[in-house]
């Protein structure tokens, strides 16, 4: 077995707990853990990122939540798959690929879609046959 497919489903589940206008998503302070990055980096670079306001507010929510360890609340965000791309891509590095970066996360995320309402249509139609 390889070694970064031995997660359990409970611990799968907890890296992608959330979701956002019914994506996955996982908070930053997840990644900041299992990536080994300073959160407050990470915060940064998220409001930094030049992408559209549009693929920003289906991507990326700031929220807020209670730290219970610290006594105190913390700010995160919620990054969708897509938002993690864009994220793992450097859009402020490359702020002339800007666009086209953002297009073709867009254009995985529709084709994402077609391919599961294609399997449910499946589904459905294996059942009816039955």
């Amino acid at each position: 077995m390889e070694k970064g497919n031995n997660m359990n489903q409970a611990g799968k589940e907890k890296l992608a707990s959330h979701s956002i206008a019914g994506k996955a998503a996982t908070t930053t302070t997840v990644l900041a853990e299992k990536f080994s990055y300073n959160h407050n980096y990470l915060m940064k670079k998220i409001s930094n990122l030049a992408c559209s306001t549009e693929f920003k507010e289906q991507n990326f929510h700031k929220w807020f939540y209670v730290d219970r360890e610290n006594d105190c609340l913390r700010d995160e965000y919620l990054v969708t798959l897509s938002g993690l791309t864009a994220l793992g891509m450097g859009y402020r590095k490359h702020r002339e690929y800007s666009k086209e970066l953002e297009e073709l996360v867009n254009a995985f995320a529709h084709q994402q879609t077609r391919l599961n309402m294609f399997r449910a249509i499946r589904r459905v139609k294996e059942q009816i046959d039955l």
